[in-house]
């Protein structure tokens, strides 16, 4: 269908350059039509339209042998918070590939967000073993264990995500959560040091403090205090 359009706009230049000085504006009136006209007719299956479900379950019914497409739908379905039907899909992608690590992790997020501790813990320690060193598998099964109060597990597989990526901001905000939680004081300090250490925004700096004097951390809040006025040069 596109050549087709591509066949008609290259005929239309043809028919511009031909035309008399006058009435050029006939080209590209007709340029525009056939434009507007490609948009309406291809809408339903061009990802510019942001409908990600309505183009994966095109391309998944052109091309059923195709089981990676069925990740992509099964993440439509999942910004839509249909769950049932994302785990579906994703269960439909390892049909094509049972070492699919991306289907695995979706999994696991598809039933962590449905309240299925045991069912993500499966689907991610299998993601574990397809990729044992990845930062991402680490910190979905530190996240999986925090939300349901696991707090020692959390810790533990938060710290080996931290191995592999240092300078992961937000694994430290986990890790100084879980020590909060657990009253401690020595993982707080640490981790609340290579927080400040490694953040570089002094806003975000300020509202740690803001937040570490709220829970009466005064030297961790007067650190991050500190650490903000460097980088901010405050008068």
């Amino acid at each position: 269908m596109i050549g087709f359009f591509i066949l008609i706009a290259y005929a239309s230049l043809s028919f511009y350059s031909k035309i008399e000085q006058g009435k050029k504006w006939l080209a590209w009136v007709l340029l525009f039509c056939l434009g507007a006209s490609l948009i309406n007719i291809s809408h339903a299956y061009n990802r510019l339209w942001f409908d990600e479900g309505t183009y994966c379950r095109y391309w998944s019914s052109q091309l059923p042998y195709l089981k990676s497409i069925h990740n992509y739908l099964g993440h439509a379905y999942s910004l839509q918070g249909n769950w049932e039907k994302a785990r579906k899909e994703y269960l439909l992608s390892l049909m094509g590939n049972k070492k699919d690590l991306a289907a695995y992790s979706n999994l696991g997020g598809v039933e962590k967000k449905m309240g299925h501790f045991k069912e993500a813990q499966a689907y991610y320690q299998m993601s574990l073993r397809i990729l044992p060193n990845s930062f991402e598998v680490y910190a979905n099964l530190g996240s999986l264990y925090l939300k349901f109060g696991k707090l020692d597990k959390a810790q533990k597989y938060y710290e080996a995500a931290l191995i592999r990526k240092p300078d992961e901001l937000p694994t430290l905000g986990a890790l100084i959560s879980i020590a909060l939680r657990k009253s401690d004081m020595v993982n707080l300090n640490k981790y609340a040091d290579l927080y400040i250490e490694k953040e570089k925004d002094p806003q975000a700096l300020i509202y740690f403090g803001k937040v570490m004097a709220m829970d009466h951390f005064s030297d961790i809040a007067m650190k991050s205090y500190r650490k903000a006025k460097e980088t901010q040069n405050i008068p």
